[in-house]
């Protein structure tokens, strides 16, 4: 698939990218063509230095559970002609990092409140960490 990026992914941004390089259930996998990603970092990591993002697909044919988000109400911003499917879920159980070069274009951003709790479900429900206390 041809690179089109128009400018340097960031966090929080929603993205599509190669299929063959987004990890999913291999039962009845088919390729679809680009897949919607969310970008989900530390804002204070530097994608275009890394050249890698970690990212969750989107899938609108999963249901909605403990890990299947829904987050089609969670976009503060769209790219013009991008229209979210209402069904669409992020698939936190497939966390992964996948290299810049196979994304392909920029279809929108998911708002601060829909990324927080994206990552604090990621965190206690994959991740396995149910709080932090940093306090003495």
């Amino acid at each position: 698939m041809t690179n089109i990026i128009q400018h340097p992914p960031q966090c929080g941004e929603v993205w599509t990218v190669d299929d063959d390089e987004v990890r999913l259930h291999v039962d009845n996998r088919e390729k679809k063509g680009p897949r919607p990603v969310i970008i989900l970092m530390a804002p204070e990591q530097d994608i275009s230095l890394l050249k890698i993002a970690n990212v969750v697909p989107l899938s609108a044919s999963d249901t909605p559970d403990a890990i299947t988000i829904p987050i089609a109400a969670g976009y503060e911003s769209r790219a013009p002609g991008f229209v979210p499917d209402s069904n669409s879920c992020a698939v936190l159980l497939f966390y992964q990092p996948i290299e810049t070069r196979f994304f392909c274009k920029y279809r929108g951003k998911i708002d601060e409140v829909t990324q927080v709790m994206l990552k604090s479900v990621l965190q206690s429900k994959i991740i396995g960490i149910p709080d932090f206390d940093f306090g003495p």
